[in-house]
């Protein structure tokens, strides 16, 4: 291949197979001298995996899959200067690599999904690299990845780490004593229990240009008390649906008539079979104190011993427990089933429901006491920052999460297949 050098000139790359009990490719660079017509060899390394051309006139440069190092001729005293992974940098090839009179470095490599170009360019004192940590659950290191070699790659002088192998135990323990990771997924500590640990978070969703492109609701879920504590990457959405479009609205007690009302009810939502009861009652009737059948919190009374609870317990009993699973779509809409239990964690799954039950399909929602409702559940859990961290370490939190609520960061994210629907209004259009 043609290898573009420092000067200008155009060398050329010659390989041959080195046979030393293994079959190796060893490379020669070389230069066609224009008096003699014949070949010049400029350098001639041992190990010469990778790209390489020339730094300088007795410098041998070149890029392998650790990062860019520069040599002597023959490959002897390799120096390190430019490691890919402190900058989330993945290569999978290198095409192009050139250095000028100046020092730089120009790359053309190839990373998982395109070609990227890249300079470098030569420090004239030592950059310190700031870093801090970002504690995940395993489940969403693949949500997290792309993010952070975003973040890396955008703020070379700073370095996120993700590590995914926390004992939770003890990683609540450092953040009680206030130490441990700057960024916490709260999937592995807790949310609104733990909420003297994180860092309030409304000065930076209340910047002009983050908060009118983002879902309101969705960000409400990042709220302890009033107050932003952490941020939701992304959310679902949970409802009911019927197959009687005359049904507008109902509450709890207009929800439990229509089970009555109907005798020819097999079951009340679709199962996989198994003793639902217990499931019927706290996830149709109950959705937090201030919102539940069985409870006045407000009075600071329940309705357990009550005519209306046996009602309830009946129904459960009735039509909650089966050995058989039922399944969702053809019995709704035949009228054995009252509704279907529904997740939306992707906009393609509007298509799939859309087959499965018909354009017609009636969406009413949950009932509770004041009626129907639609329920909105983060996805990822919500992302907080140690309220003991630095200044410092603060300032670096906050640039990444302004990255994984910015467009390009939530495109990227939303390529995960753990993902679900953006906050961002933009990119959830989209």
């Amino acid at each position: 291949k043609l290898i573009p050098l420092y000067d200008g000139r155009i060398a050329f790359c010659y390989s041959t197979i080195r046979d030393d009990g293994g079959k190796v490719l060893k490379y020669t660079l070389l230069y066609m001298d224009e008096e003699s017509g014949r070949p010049v060899v400029l350098a001639d390394p041992e190990n010469s995996a990778g790209f390489f051309t020339l730094f300088d006139e007795n410098t041998l440069l070149y890029a392998d899959g650790e990062g860019v190092c520069r040599s002597g001729l023959s490959g002897e005293e390799p120096e390190l200067l430019y490691y890919w992974s402190s900058h989330g940098i993945t290569v999978e090839d290198i095409a192009v690599l050139q250095t000028d009179k100046e020092g730089r470095i120009r790359i053309i490599y190839r990373d998982s999904e395109d070609y990227n170009y890249l300079v470098l360019k030569p420090v004239t004192e030592e950059v310190e690299i700031r870093e801090l940590t970002l504690a995940v659950s395993p489940y969403y290191v693949s949500v997290y990845q792309p993010l952070v070699v975003e973040f890396n790659k955008q703020y070379p002088s700073c370095h996120i780490e993700l590590k995914a192998d926390y004992d939770e135990t003890v990683l609540l323990t450092e953040l009680i004593a206030g130490e441990g990771p700057v960024l916490i997924d709260t999937a592995l500590t807790g949310f609104e229990e733990q909420e003297k640990l994180w860092e309030p978070l409304d000065a930076v969703l209340e910047q002009p240009g983050i908060t009118e492109e983002l879902q309101p609701s969705a960000m409400e879920l990042g709220k302890i008390n009033g107050t932003f504590y952490g941020v939701v990457t992304d959310f679902s959405l949970r409802t009911l649906v019927t197959g009687d479009p005359e049904l507008k609205d109902w509450d709890y007690d207009a929800f439990l008539q229509c089970v009555e009302d109907r005798p020819e009810l097999e079951a009340v939502f679709n199962l996989y079979g198994g003793d639902y009861g217990t499931y019927f009652i706290v996830s149709f009737l109950s959705h937090g104190l201030d919102d539940t059948y069985i409870l006045d919190a407000e009075a600071g009374t329940t309705s357990f011993d009550s005519s209306q609870f046996r009602r309830v317990l009946e129904m459960a009993k009735k039509y909650c427990v089966r050995e058989e699973a039922v399944e969702p779509g053809s019995s709704l809409l035949e009228g054995k089933v009252l509704c279907n239990e529904l997740t939306i964690r992707k906009p393609e799954e509007l298509a799939l429901y859309r087959i499965c039950y018909g354009e017609d399909a009636n969406y009413i929602g949950y009932p509770t006491k004041d009626g129907a409702a639609h329920f909105i559940e983060s996805g990822v859990s919500p992302l907080a920052v140690r309220r003991t961290a630095t200044e410092e370490e603060k300032e670096l939190a906050l640039a990444f999460i302004r990255l994984c609520l910015s467009y390009d960061g939530q495109v990227q994210a939303a390529k995960d297949i753990n993902f679900c629907l953006s906050v961002r209004r933009d990119v959830l259009e989209e």
